[in-house]
């Protein structure tokens, strides 16, 4: 495991100070990460994967998320367990303050209405 982390981190490394990479070692690293999740049995995110949400968008993203953690929970009167909220900084790259998302997302359903 610890080559294959190697091998990532030298492939990221050439991608930062060329530029990018050739399309063969793109592969070869898309792959890696692929395998490195497979290996680990959990999803990999670098920080260059995460999904950047621009300022305008992120109140809505944060109610999108907010949303589905209340579907899966079935239930409003549910106590957020954070789990989803952590998840979410890991696969988005908020262009905003952690605080201004975090105010979103724990948002009372009556105060999204008027988004405030």
């Amino acid at each position: 495991m610890d080559a294959l982390h190697g091998e990532i981190e030298r492939l990221r490394h050439k991608k930062e100070s060329d530029g990018k990479l050739s399309l063969r070692d793109e592969r070869k690293l898309k792959g890696y990460k692929k395998l490195l999740g497979e290996r680990l049995g959990a999803a990999v995110i670098y920080p260059e994967d995460r999904q950047p949400v621009p300022v305008r968008r992120h109140q809505l993203v944060a109610f999108g998320m907010k949303h589905i953690d209340r579907m899966l929970k079935g239930n409003d009167a549910v106590h957020p367990d954070g789990r989803l909220y952590h998840l979410m900084h890991a696969i988005f790259d908020f262009k905003v303050d952690a605080a201004t998302v975090k105010r979103y997302y724990y948002m009372s359903e009556d105060a999204e209405e008027f988004g405030k």
